[in-house]
C-alpha cells in the first residue's frame, strides 16, 4: 500500500493494539497531518469482511483513569466523540477511513482527528454483526505524544440479539479454515492460478521440505503484503515450533521480533508478535493461512510425538528486510 501524501522523514509510530500500528506525518503537500493504520489480525473468523463503523454501533463507556468528560457514543447520526479538550464532534459514515479489519480513522474534510481501533479482546459475532464484548481504543491524530482513551461495551445497537447471536468456536473457525485451504489445492494443486492475501492465504513454490523454513518464506511474504510505502520492516524470526501434523500438513507458530522504521535517523517502533500458520503441501508449492486468535490451526491434526522447535534468535538466515519503498 502507498501512502495518499508525500510524507517527510520524520513518522510517528504509535502502538495501539498489539497487532495495530499507526503511522502518523506531516505532507509537504498540504501541510497537514495524515495518517496510516498497519493492521496485522482480524477479531472476526477470519473469512468474512467486515466495517469497523458498522461493528462498533451501540453503547460505549470510558474506562480507567482520567477519562472524566469523554464519552463515544454510536447510532445513525454517525459516530459521537467527546472530549474535554474538543468537546462534542460528530463523524458521519463517509467521514470514516477504513486500515484492515481493525481501525478507522475519523476524519473532519478529509483530514483525520481520532484514530479507533478494536483491541485483542473485541470479538465481532457472526449473527449479530457487531462487537458482542470487548475493548476499543481512541486516540487522537497527532505529530506529538499522545495516549488513547479506552472504551468498553455496555449496550448493543438496537435489532442486535444477543440471545441468538452465538460466534463460532475456534474449532468451527479452524475447520472451515481447513476445509477452505484443501479445496483450494484440489482445484489447483500447484497454485498456479492463486493470488495470495495477507489475511487469507500465502503461496510459497519450492522444492524444500524443512517446514520451519516455508513458514519463515511465508512469514516474509506476508509482511510484503502488510508493508506500507515509507516504513522499513526488520524483522528477526525468534522461535519457531511444530504445533501439530506433520511435513503435508501442519500447524507452525512463529514469535518475531519486528522493528518499523522510516528514514535513517528517523523514529522507530519495535514490537515482539506471534504469527500461527496452517501450512499445506501441493504440487510443488505450500499453501499457508495464518490463523486468527480465534482459530484453531491444528484441526484433524495429531500433535508430535516429540517436540519440535527452532530457535532462531540469533540466525540471520531467519532475519529479512522489507523496504518502504518497494511495498506493494
Amino acid at each position: 500500500d502507498a501512502f495518499p501524501y508525500t510524507a517527510e522523514a520524520d513518522m510517528k509510530l504509535q502502538w495501539l493494539a498489539d497487532d495495530a500500528c499507526a503511522v502518523t506525518y506531516q505532507s509537504p503537500d498540504d501541510g497537514q497531518v495524515h495518517q496510516y493504520v498497519m493492521t496485522y489480525g482480524d477479531r472476526g473468523n477470519g473469512i468474512t469482511t467486515y466495517y469497523v463503523y458498522n461493528v462498533v454501533q451501540g453503547g460505549w463507556s470510558a474506562e480507567g483513569k482520567n477519562t472524566a468528560g469523554w464519552e463515544l457514543t454510536t447510532g445513525p447520526e454517525g459516530i459521537t466523540v467527546v472530549s474535554p479538550s474538543d468537546g462534542e464532534q460528530v463523524y458521519e459514515a463517509d467521514d470514516c477511513v477504513q486500515f484492515g479489519t481493525l481501525a478507522i480513522a475519523l476524519c473532519e474534510n478529509g483530514l483525520p482527528q481520532w484514530t479507533l481501533v478494536l483491541l485483542d479482546d473485541c470479538a465481532v459475532g457472526d449473527v449479530s454483526d457487531v462487537v458482542e464484548s470487548g475493548t476499543i481504543a481512541l486516540c487522537k491524530v497527532t505529530m506529538e505524544k499522545s495516549a488513547p482513551i479506552y472504551f468498553t461495551r455496555t449496550a448493543m445497537p438496537d435489532g442486535a440479539d444477543m440471545e441468538s447471536a452465538e460466534t463460532p468456536s475456534k474449532e468451527e473457525n479452524g475447520k472451515e479454515l481447513r476445509d477452505r485451504m484443501k479445496q483450494t489445492l484440489r482445484e489447483d494443486p500447484a497454485l498456479s492460478r492463486y493470488e495470495s492475501d495477507a489475511y487469507g492465504g500465502i503461496r510459497v513454490v519450492t522444492d524444500e521440505e524443512d517446514i520451519f523454513w516455508i513458514a519463515r518464506c511465508g512469514l516474509e511474504e506476508r509482511y510484503k503484503l502488510l508493508a506500507v510505502n515509507g516504513v522499513d520492516v526488520d524483522c528477526q524470526i525468534l522461535h519457531m515450533e511444530l504445533l501439530a501434523g506433520d511435513r503435508y500438513d501442519c500447524a507452525v507458530r512463529v514469535k518475531e521480533k519486528v522493528t518499523y522504521g522510516s528514514d535513517p535517523g528517523g523514529e522507530t517502533s519495535a514490537s515482539e508478535m506471534e504469527t500461527t500458520f496452517r501450512i499445506m503441501k501441493g504440487e510443488g508449492a505450500y499453501l499457508l493461512a495464518w490463523a486468527g486468535f480465534d482459530t484453531d490451526p491444528a484441526v484433524g491434526l495429531d500433535a508430535p510425538a516429540m517436540a519440535m522447535e527452532r530457535d532462531t534468535a540469533g540466525n540471520e538466515d531467519y532475519h529479512f528486510f522489507v523496504p518502504g519503498e518497494e511495498a506493494y
